[in-house]
């Protein structure tokens, strides 16, 4: 039987579960899917932010166009970031446990 027991800390309330100080198989998965999703988020907000300064370095070269161009992949990211981040966290779970 899995006993899931609320804590708080820092005015959070959270549920854990361990099972006899196991981590649950279940929140391994979830630990593995969120984790590699959050890594995608990271990374590509990384790549964003770079994007973002070489299209404002290139403004005057490029005649504005490359701040067009960082600013439709951001605003894509924002759309559809979403879904693939969790593709890639549920493609990391199930290369795992799967």
């Amino acid at each position: 039987m899995i006993f899931f027991k609320k804590h708080s800390a820092c005015g959070f309330e959270f549920l854990d579960c361990f099972v006899h100080s196991v981590l649950f198989e279940a929140c391994e998965r979830s630990v593995v899917r969120n984790g590699a999703s959050m890594g995608v988020n990271i990374v590509t907000g990384a790549a964003i932010g770079w994007a973002i300064g070489a299209g404002i370095a290139l403004a005057p070269v490029t005649g504005g166009v490359s701040i067009i161009v960082v600013a439709a992949g951001a605003f894509l990211w924002g759309l559809y970031g979403g879904d693939l981040s969790n593709k890639a966290g549920i493609y990391a779970e199930e290369l795992i446990y799967d």
